[in-house]
C-alpha cells in the first residue's frame, strides 16, 4: 500500500491502475521511437500521455512516464532528454 499525498492509502497493483501504467508505457516506447523530424506525432503523442499539456511545449526525448494522466505541463516548457517522471500523484 502507497500513500496517494492526501493520507489516503492505495494499492498500486488495482487492475485499473496497472492498466493505465501499461497504456502509459506503450505510449512511452512510442514516443521514444520517433525521430526529431516527426515533431507533430510527438506533439500529438504528448498530449495522448500528458493530463495537461500547454503551448510551446518540448521534450527531447527519451521520456519515461508512469502514470502521465497526473501530470500537468505549462506554457513554454522545454524538457531535455532522458526525462523520467514517477507520477504516481499530481505532478
Amino acid at each position: 500500500m502507497l500513500n496517494d499525498g492526501n493520507g489516503m492509502m492505495f494499492m498500486p497493483n488495482e487492475a485499473w491502475r496497472v492498466e493505465i501504467k501499461k497504456r502509459t508505457h506503450m505510449l512511452n516506447q512510442k514516443y521514444n521511437a520517433l525521430t526529431d523530424y516527426q515533431a507533430d506525432e510527438k506533439k500529438a503523442m504528448i498530449k495522448e500521455i500528458l493530463g495537461e499539456v500547454g503551448e510551446n511545449v518540448s521534450f527531447s526525448g527519451p521520456i519515461t512516464f508512469h502514470y502521465g494522466k497526473h501530470t500537468k505541463v505549462r506554457n513554454n516548457t522545454f524538457v531535455n532528454f532522458n526525462f523520467t517522471c514517477q507520477d504516481d500523484g499530481e505532478v
